[in-house]
């Protein structure tokens, strides 16, 4: 059948799941502390796990 299989995140208390393994492991990234994107506005201090975040929020300033 044309069922998918589905990935489960591994993060403790996490329940989320994903067809694709590659946006399995961009999620999982966001349970990270790190946050190794800033925003580019200087008066802006917001940091993000995922570039497409940093640039989504440039949008709005």
């Amino acid at each position: 059948t044309g069922e998918t299989k589905k990935q489960r995140c591994r993060f403790e208390g996490c329940v989320k799941t994903f067809a694709r393994p590659e946006h399995l492991k961009r999620h999982e990234n966001t349970h990270s502390k790190e946050r190794p994107f800033p925003c580019v506005v200087p008066c802006c201090r917001r940091r993000f796990s995922r570039n497409d975040n940093r640039k989504a929020h440039y949008e709005t300033h």
